[in-house]
This record gives structure tokens, C-alpha cells and sequence, in this order.
């Protein structure tokens, strides 16, 4: 989704009065509309309306687009006259007018991303030089055959792995290029933000995981299917809609990525069980995911980053081990009777500080969380972590002092620049290890793909 500036002319659908305006994309900074009035003029309604509104259509280059959740964020009058009013905008729909927030459902979507291609790694064309009786290359054929397409069915959409040749041909030149996209099938027709939520987003994380950089959305195309269309046709016909918001990563993309910078690539699973998995354990998931991908697509400070990390490895304990000491129903019956010790005599608040630690008591430690995850996954966290013991103390001090900022804990905890960097690195990667036994991945292809991960072989022992 690259940045552009159009003029054109908008409205509201329940005022069909129509006014110019600028509408500006910046796909990391701001969606934004500029319009211009007069107050002597019939339009001027407009500005002493709402200042949000769901819906505003226009036409921009001769296209009909629609702009969703806008919010006027600015007003200005000028000698009394000429008015301008700013609106931001949330989402653009290029190609099509829906006159209500309801109406903004697809049949299916095609996108896009930053590094998906070298992802999927695989392409259609072939280049065979035709030597002459001299050995000497006469000419070049190329071919184009299209790579089959990657399948995966969900529960309530399928998902495919698709590619697009494009031919240009010009006097002296020829440009053949070949898209990767994906293709979005739900079982039925979905809005545009049950796309976003509950499929986009999550696609976007778990091929970031994979190939170990932030990306977003180059492309996201729409499709609505005609109404003069049968829904037993064949081949229907559809209305193509460009789609364009904001993305929530600062990074640039490179301009290429090879599979071995990757922490594993489209040939290193199976795509089906993988992203079947990957939302299956989605909402059990979901705070370890977005803490975890919130620091790889913006990350903080050290401190903040280490915070975040510790938090995300003891939710991931929390959510997939028991992390209870005794029964839950037993420990109610031992907490009262706790609670029933404690002297009348202290004072309030203490009494209410003693009552909520015992309210968590049988709760495990971050220490304890940890040795857990290591005992279960040890065979690989040892080829990053050599020092189980040593590291499980690091983070648990850290993370008291971090909280807390306890003069006492200071002198245990790692707050060095390089000492925390180290510590987050190797939280990092546990938690990547996690993710990888959750997509059903074995243990010895696991152990395969940490030992070739190029961010962890300059400091670690790998396995062979």
C-alpha cells in the first residue's frame, strides 16, 4: 500500500451535498480528508453537522470510494468565508460506494504482503539458452508455468497460497512478473472487520513468526460478487474494491529476503496443520500473541521490552500448564482458613495486602513457570540457554526489581544494556519456541530450525 494524494468530490449518503476535497494515504502515518465549503453557499450544512460520521463516499480519479469511520479532528474558517474541515480516516474502499457500515461485506479477499514471496519461494518461470553449432548461445526461451497453489481449510474459511503472471511487453523490453498473494475464502459472506480481527491480523503475525521480520499489507483487494451473477455460475464475475488502512508496524521492508534469513519458510511445514493450529489456539493465546508481536512490530525500551517478554512466557504457562499447586477448590477452603489466622490486631490495609497475596498463593511463581516450560521443551531451549539455573535467576530478579525498583534487588537484577539485551534475546526465543510446538511442529525439526537461525548462531552452541 503505497502513499498517494487525490483530489476529488464528497459527501455524506443522508446529505447528497457534494463538496471538493483531498484525500491523503500514508500506510504508516495517516489516512486523512481535506474539505473545503463556503459558508454563503448550500453546502455549508455539512460543517454544522456531526463530527463523526460511519460512512462518507466520493469520487476521486473518476472512482467511486468509500471512507469509513471519519472523525473530524480539525476546523477552520478563514476571513469569515472559506471554510476547510480535516477528517481522519479509519479504512478506504476504492471502487465502490456502500451507503451503510453494514453493507461493507466481501465474498472473498485477496492480499498481499511485505516478504510473502520469498516466503512461498517458489516460482513459474524457467530460462533455457539455445546454443548454435559453435556452442555459443543463440537466443533464450523462457516459459511460465503456474506453481500450484497452497491449500489450507479452517474451520469457517479456506485460505490459498496463489500466484499472478503478469505480462508487460514494450518495443525493446519485455517485464514478466509473477505476484504471490493470498486468498481469502470465508465459508460465508463476512464483514470487513471480521476480516481484519479474526483473519488478517492473525495471518500477518503468524508469517511474521516465520520469517522473523515485521511486515504488512502491500495489496488487499475485495471481491463482491455481481448481482446479475447466479450463485451456481461457474465462473461469476466480480466488483474488485482496493482497500487501504493503516499498519500498525514502523519498519520499512527490505527489498528482498532469502528463506535462509527466516525462521522457517513455507517448505519447512505443513500449511494446513500449521495455520490450523495457529488459529485454533488463537484466543487461548491471544495476550501471549499480541505482547509478543506488539515488541517485534514496535518496540520500546529495554526495560519496557523485558517487562512485556516475562509477562507474555508466565501467560503462556498460565494458559497452557496447570500452574497450580493444589486444586482449586481445596485451596478456596485453605485460604479462608488463612485469611481466618490473620490478628485483628494489624492494621486494615496490611490485613487487605496479606488477604490478596493469599488470594494468589497457590499460584505458581514466574521461577517456577519457567523451570516448567524448560523441563517440558529442554532438548531445545538448552541449545540457546546453556545455563538453565543461571537464566531462570536472571529473569525472576530482573523482573522483581523491574517491578518493584526495590534498592535490595537492584544489585541481583541484570539492568546493563547488554545484560538485559542478552536476557530478552533468550526470552525471545523460548517464547518462539513455544509458538513452534503449538503449531504441532516435532521437536527434532524444531531443533533443526534454531540451529540455522542466523540471530541466534553468533553467541550459541548449536545443534548439529
Amino acid at each position: 500500500m503505497e502513499k498517494f494524494e487525490e483530489r476529488g468530490v464528497f459527501w455524506v449518503p443522508e446529505k447528497n451535498v457534494k463538496l471538493s476535497g483531498v484525500l491523503r494515504f500514508d500506510p504508516q502515518e495517516k489516512i486523512e480528508l481535506e474539505i473545503f465549503g463556503s459558508k454563503g453557499e448550500t453546502n455549508y450544512p455539512l460543517f454544522s453537522g456531526k463530527i463523526h460520521h460511519e460512512i462518507m463516499l466520493g469520487v476521486i480519479s473518476g472512482r467511486n470510494v468509500t471512507l469509513y469511520h471519519c472523525h473530524q479532528i480539525k476546523g477552520q474558517i478563514k476571513d469569515n468565508e472559506f471554510m476547510t474541515l480535516i477528517f481522519d480516516i479509519n479504512t478506504i474502499f476504492l471502487g465502490y460506494h456502500f451507503k451503510n457500515k453494514k453493507d461493507i461485506c466481501f465474498n472473498s479477499l485477496d492480499i498481499e504482503y511485505s516478504y510473502l514471496e520469498d516466503w512461498v519461494d517458489r516460482t513459474g518461470f524457467n530460462v533455457y539458452p539455445i546454443l548454435n553449432s559453435k556452442r555459443y548461445i543463440e537466443e533464450y526461451t523462457t516459459t511460465y508455468k503456474y506453481p500450484q497453489n497452497v491449500h489450507a481449510k479452517l474451520d469457517n474459511f479456506q485460505i490459498q497460497i496463489r500466484f499472478r503472471f503478469q505480462p508487460l511487453q514494450y518495443k525493446y523490453k519485455i517485464d514478466l512478473k509473477q505476484d504471490t498473494y493470498l486468498e481469502i475464502i470465508p465459508n460465508e459472506v463476512i464483514h470487513f472487520k471480521e476480516y481484519k480481527q479474526k483473519i488478517l491480523d492473525n495471518i500477518q503475525n503468524f508469517l511474521t513468526l516465520g520469517i522473523s521480520e515485521p511486515l504488512f499489507p502491500i495489496n488487499i483487494t475485495g471481491k463482491i460478487k455481481k448481482n446479475n451473477v447466479k450463485n451456481d455460475d461457474k465462473y461469476p464475475n466480480y466488483t474488485n474494491i482496493e482497500i487501504f488502512y493503516r499498519t500498525i508496524t514502523a519498519h520499512f521492508p527490505k527489498k528482498q529476503m532469502n528463506t535462509w534469513d527466516m525462521f522457517f519458510s513455507l517448505e519447512d511445514i505443513n500449511f494446513n496443520e500449521c495455520l490450523n493450529n495457529w488459529f485454533r489456539k488463537y484466543e487461548n493465546l491471544k495476550p501471549v500473541i499480541q505482547l509478543y508481536f506488539g515488541i517485534l512490530n514496535n518496540p520500546s525500551h529495554l526495560e519496557n521490552n523485558f517487562i512485556n517478554l516475562a509477562q507474555a512466557i508466565e501467560s503462556y504457562h498460565r494458559r497452557t500448564f496447570q500452574g497450580k499447586y493444589m486444586p482449586t477448590k481445596e485451596y478456596k477452603k485453605l485460604s479462608k482458613i488463612l485469611k481466618e489466622k490473620i490478628p485483628e490486631k494489624i492494621a486494615k490495609d496490611h490485613k487487605n495486602s496479606l488477604k490478596s497475596k493469599i488470594d494468589f498463593g497457590n499460584e505458581f511463581s514466574l521461577q517456577t513457570r519457567l523451570y516448567e516450560i524448560f523441563e517440558k521443551y529442554e532438548d531445545v531451549l538448552k541449545i540457546n540457554i546453556n545455563n538453565q539455573d543461571e537464566f531462570i535467576k536472571d529473569v525472576k530478579n530482573t523482573r522483581n526489581f523491574l517491578t518493584h525498583y526495590n534498592k535490595n534487588l537492584e544489585i541481583k537484577a541484570k539492568t546493563k544494556n547488554e545484560d538485559l539485551f542478552d536476557l530478552i534475546q533468550k526470552l525471545k526465543f523460548m517464547l518462539e519456541v513455544c509458538f513452534l510446538f503449538e503449531l504441532g511442529i516435532n521437536s527434532t525439526k524444531i531443533m533443526k530450525l534454531v540451529s540455522q537461525d542466523k540471530r541466534y548462531q553468533t553467541k550459541y552452541q548449536f545443534y548439529d
